[in-house]
């Protein structure tokens, strides 16, 4: 039986770090994202293109420090409802997923905020709670709720960053409504796109418009800024390169 004490030994090594481990509490993960959230630290950060399909919206925006992601917040507009959600990354991993809903039901407005904390892909805690359109939510308390760590969709804000998955885009066509011209590019198995305001041209919008059919349905990685022009913001195109599909 003695030769085997290595082997079985190593088992129960291997056995013990193959669980997920929790390194975090809730208080320590509250300071952790505290300390994020001090408008002292500078962040490198990635604003997200504004995809749309019919009347909703989808857009990630990427906090990180030394090339880590730390945050990304979302935003999802959709005709009944807002979704805004947090995700808080240490060491690669998220930590804290924070989400605030506001739905109109008939009319009224309807909060609802989560908070779940999270360690090594569980979920430690998660918490809830509701107000209606004449309350404050802050004046409310949080009751526990029951959520699997895989309803939480990390993978979501990162292809949107991307532009990958369902946020690859691909020429779709020039979009010309004088005295202005959009780039449009689209996902047809998504459904989502987005059009670029064009203020100034290049030698990629100079080959798609010269060759459409050479270029229609290739995927184009699209660079941008926000702009606000006479009042309205725009999504300006700021350059791309045409890419082939994974």
């Amino acid at each position: 039986m003695s030769k085997y004490l290595p082997f079985l030994f190593l088992l129960f090594l291997i056995s013990c770090g193959s669980e997920p481990e929790v390194t975090l509490t809730e208080e320590e993960i509250d300071e952790y994202v505290e300390e994020c959230l001090d408008t002292s630290v500078v962040y490198d950060v990635v604003y997200g293109l504004r995809f749309s399909k019919n009347a909703e919206s989808y857009q990630v925006n990427e906090y990180s420090l030394n090339d880590t992601s730390v945050l990304f917040t979302t935003q999802e507009v959709t005709e009944t409802s807002t979704i805004q959600i947090d995700i808080f990354y240490k060491d690669s991993l998220p930590v804290f997923y924070k989400e605030l809903r506001y739905d109109y039901p008939n009319g009224v407005t309807e909060m609802t905020e989560r908070k779940i904390y999270l360690g090594n892909q569980i979920v430690q805690a998660a918490y809830e709670r509701k107000a209606g359109e004449d309350e404050d939510i802050n004046d409310k308390e949080y009751t526990t709720i029951s959520i699997r760590y895989d309803q939480l969709d990390f993978q979501r804000p990162k292809d949107a960053i991307l532009q990958k998955g369902d946020y690859e885009m691909k020429y779709g066509e020039f979009l010309i409504i004088n005295p202005d011209s959009y780039l449009i590019l689209e996902n047809d198995k998504s459904g989502y796109g987005i059009a670029l305001f064009i203020l100034q041209g290049d030698m990629l919008l100079d080959e798609l418009y010269g060759n459409p059919e050479k270029y229609r349905g290739k995927a184009v990685f699209a660079h941008h800024e926000f702009m606000t022009i006479n009042g309205i913001e725009r999504m300006i195109y700021r350059g791309g390169i045409v890419k082939e599909t994974d």
